[in-house]
């Protein structure tokens, strides 16, 4: 047989086999919804700061609670306590940072 008969064959089978299967995929891609990222808990109640809290409010609650648990000030702490520290002050910057994203645009 010449190749084009081969090529033909192929592309019956893609066209009735195949790609029925990546439409009907597609389309119930496109019928699910994008459920919200989940990132951990919310930034707000990380800072304690009520959503409608203005940008400064959010700033002073940052501050006042990395100041609490900056790794700085535990220097001389256990190594337990230290790390503890850091993961609490890279919590808090992740909030802080995705309330900032968030109102920034």
């Amino acid at each position: 047989m010449a190749w084009f008969v081969y090529a033909g064959v192929a592309y019956l089978a893609y066209r009735y086999l195949a790609a029925p299967e990546a439409q009907k995929r597609k389309k119930r891609a496109k019928q699910r919804p994008n459920p919200p990222p989940t990132r951990g808990p919310d930034p707000y109640v990380v800072l304690e700061v009520s959503p409608s809290a203005t940008m400064d409010e959010v700033r002073h609650a940052y501050q006042r609670k990395v100041s609490s648990c900056h790794p700085d000030r535990v220097a001389s702490a256990p190594e337990d306590v230290r790390a503890a520290a850091e993961a609490e002050t890279k919590r808090l910057n992740l909030a802080y940072d995705s309330i900032r994203r968030q109102r920034q645009g």
